[in-house]
């Protein structure tokens, strides 16, 4: 377990330090969310967060989320999701309507997943659209009972007129059990746009609290 949190770790801070010559910003993000079923294998997801400035911590960035999830069998979902997001004092949004099929893979203490999307982005006011195909891959380490400590690789690749990879992320955190239906996510993010003359870095610190009913 030590060795795992230790090479997931030296991982993302050699790319954080490789990438000096891109600004890197810090932010923090809180959130919290609720789910309940609204058939036997159907899930409804709501969920709102926040961003802040880890230097002066004033709210930044606000997003507001609302999905549906179908499990097909033990080891196969799918999910369609809507997303709004808009920085402090900004008078447009950015809104996101995506769906994805997720497949689990067991292997003793060791649980990987392979999430598969489209999602097509709609930015107000400009008009601007994207469109992505985006792929999540994940490890998770199942021994502990409360305590769920995972890594997940993020790439989007933008297939509308541009046809590259926009975005990497590498994320290493833990999903904690507090009670029967509570659970916390805490998790250290690094989210690094690609193919841009100036790439925009971020390094981001976040809790996320979910409620199931």
């Amino acid at each position: 377990m030590k060795e795992f949190v230790l090479i997931i770790f030296l991982l993302i801070f050699g790319i954080t330090k490789g990438q000096s010559s891109s600004k890197l910003s810090r932010n923090f993000w809180l959130g919290h969310g609720v789910s309940f079923k609204v058939f036997k294998k159907t899930e409804m997801l709501f969920q709102a967060e926040q961003r802040f400035g880890v230097n002066n911590f004033e709210i930044d960035k606000n997003l507001i989320e609302l999905g549906l999830k179908r499990n097909l069998s033990k080891l196969s979902k799918l999910g369609l999701l809507y997303r709004t997001t808009w920085e402090d004092g900004a008078d447009y949004r950015l809104r996101r309507y995506a769906g994805h099929h997720k497949f689990n893979i067991l292997k003793g203490d060791f649980k990987f997943s392979n999430q598969l999307g489209f999602q097509f982005d709609v930015r107000d006011y400009t008009g601007e659209t994207k469109s992505h195909i985006r792929d999540k891959i994940a490890m998770k380490y199942d021994y502990f009972k409360k305590v769920k400590p995972y890594f997940q690789c993020d790439f989007t690749f933008r297939f509308d007129n541009k046809n590259y990879i926009d975005n990497n992320r590498f994320s290493i955190g833990a999903k904690v059990r507090l009670k029967k239906n509570v659970k916390l996510k805490l998790f250290v993010r690094f989210d690094q746009q690609s193919n841009r003359q100036n790439p925009e870095q971020e390094l981001i610190f976040g809790t996320r609290l979910a409620l199931k009913i």
